[in-house]
């Protein structure tokens, strides 16, 4: 009589650990579908798109700047060639050096107007490399340009989703070590409780592995 109550509260325990092991299951499979790794990958791929199709704008603005920055250098070197020839020409070749000098200015001027001059290093070079740092950084504040960080976070999301699965096989594990000891002979004292034991072991650890992977991963 004493064996069959003692059978009993085992047996009760048991199926309450297994209720606990299936509301702990349940939980993590709720984590697991907390995971987003397709969107991070997709945000990462749109953040690329943006970053090429943004590179190609800003390659195609400075194209467009060089080109009349180099009307502008070119016109400048003119009519600075002509003052030095001015001196040295004859009298009758003189008006139309002067002409050439002021339409080369005019059209060194003008040019001035269509390219950013703040790009113009003191020596008259053009910087290019501050043109496209600054409208790529400009561009940024708009739009999502890094698409790294969305591909780690995919990567992460992809190592929390094996941690999960080898939590949900730890559980598992759990499971049939509860359902050995509900199925073993009450005779069988001492192999019951150990594989009890381990059944709450694996348990343990699962659910604090569920704490570990969502303070690592959050």
């Amino acid at each position: 009589m004493e064996e069959e109550e003692e059978g009993d509260r085992f047996q009760i325990i048991v199926a309450i650990m297994i209720a606990i092991v299936s509301l702990v299951g349940a939980a993590v499979a709720w984590q697991s579908t907390l995971i987003e790794d397709d969107d991070a990958d997709r945000e990462g791929l749109n953040a690329a798109l943006n970053l090429e199709t943004t590179n190609i704008i800003n390659e195609a603005s400075l194209y467009s700047n060089y080109r009349v920055y180099t009307t502008y250098t070119i016109n400048e070197e003119l009519q600075e060639q002509i003052a030095a020839d001015f001196e040295d020409a004859s009298p009758a070749v003189q008006p139309n050096l002067a002409r050439e000098q002021t339409e080369a200015f005019d059209r060194a001027a003008t040019s001035r107007l269509f390219f950013p001059s703040r790009y113009l290093n003191r020596d008259g070079s053009y910087d290019i490399e501050r043109q496209l740092g600054e409208e790529l950084a400009q561009a940024g504040q708009l739009l999502d340009l890094d698409a790294q960080a969305h591909f780690d976070e995919a990567d992460g999301q992809r190592d929390k989703s094996a941690l999960i699965i080898g939590n949900i096989i730890v559980l598992t594990i759990s499971l049939l070590f509860y359902t050995v000891a509900e199925g073993l002979h009450t005779e069988q004292h001492t192999l019951r409780r150990w594989t009890m034991i381990l059944g709450t072991a694996l348990l343990v650890i699962s659910v604090i592995g569920s704490f570990i992977i969502e303070r690592t991963f959050s």
